[in-house]
């Protein structure tokens, strides 16, 4: 067993670890785990630092203020109440671009579904159309351009599916589809 203190050091081909954070210890023999261990050289400064990185810290009830815990921490709740209508988000995100707002009118003629639960809305930056979190869940006019490569059947379900909603790629599975919707 080997404690590692000194240097920066790898962890695996693409992560180096700041000795300053700690440092590793490598489990006896043959063994491939690592875990992070407090160096005696750290400050309480850094441990402090560490600390409020690791700490979560609630993006908040937002617009939905009023709603009592229960209901907020309640997944029905959350897909009852979800964003789906043009005149939801324009009232919920004032800020909303020109793209967006066309991007959501066309999506909703082309039947893409967009439906934010009030949780993950308040995780998008109003402030910032370029968030990685708005661009996920708003359509953008972009969206609604296919380019000559794309298809509508983009891994070939199609062809592989003998009655709408099961679809059978290989001879020992199937993928049964029950609703049109899919909530993760």
């Amino acid at each position: 067993e080997d404690i590692v203190t000194q240097g920066s050091f790898l962890v695996d081909a693409e992560t180096r670890l700041n000795p300053a954070l700690g440092s590793i210890y490598f489990g006896g023999s043959g063994s491939n785990k690592a875990a992070i261990l407090p160096s005696q050289e750290d400050s309480s400064k850094d441990q402090e630092q560490l600390f409020t990185l690791k700490t979560f810290r609630s993006a908040g009830k937002g617009s939905w203020a009023s709603v009592p815990d229960a209901e907020w921490n309640d997944w029905k709740w959350q897909l009852k109440n979800r964003v789906t209508r043009i005149d939801q988000l324009e009232r919920l995100l004032p800020s909303m671009t020109r793209e967006e707002r066309a991007g959501v009118l066309l999506a909703g003629e082309s039947k893409l579904a967009m439906a934010i639960t009030p949780y993950y809305f308040n995780l998008l930056d109003p402030s910032d159309e370029l968030c990685p979190i708005r661009r996920q869940v708003i359509p953008r006019l972009e969206e609604t351009t296919t380019a000559p490569w794309e298809t509508l059947d983009p891994v070939g379900e199609d062809d592989h599916s003998p009655v709408p909603g099961l679809v059978h790629r290989y001879p020992d599975r199937v993928l049964f589809i029950p609703t049109a919707s899919f909530f993760w």
